[in-house]
């Protein structure tokens, strides 16, 4: 069974404020960055935006090859 970072936390009786402080960050922060599927959405787009960079340079190397 996968257990989650906030779960590992709490049963270690850890609360997120603590992480919060040492880091110098906002709970909330914290908790969003914990957030698996968050880390997972932030991840794909962020690679997806690199992506479509790429792709948008490549195509405009290619047209510029071409002139």
């Amino acid at each position: 069974m996968k257990e989650g970072v906030k779960q590992l936390l709490r049963d270690s009786g850890i609360p997120l404020q603590n992480v919060a402080d040492e880091m110098g960050v906002s709970l909330a922060t914290v908790s969003r960055a914990l957030d698996d599927d968050l880390i997972h959405k932030v991840q794909s787009t962020a690679i997806g935006l690199v992506t479509d960079r790429n792709i948008s340079v490549l195509k405009k190397l290619e047209e510029l090859k071409s002139e």
